[in-house]
């Protein structure tokens, strides 16, 4: 990883990571395979789980 690299992402965490501001779009399949998008749920709780298997 370059220095420029790691630079841009300590600068997006800064800027766009940070408590109290609008989470960054994600989107993925549910799990009946429809597209599910973050923004689809502004304005309400949300929890999200992150997990895989390998």
């Amino acid at each position: 990883m370059t220095f420029a690299e790691i630079a841009a992402a300590t600068l997006f965490r800064m800027r766009k990571l940070q408590p109290g501001q609008q989470a960054p779009e994600i989107e993925g399949p549910d799990l009946d395979g429809d597209l599910l998008r973050l923004s689809d749920y502004r304005g309400k709780i949300v929890l999200l789980s992150f997990w895989g298997h390998w």
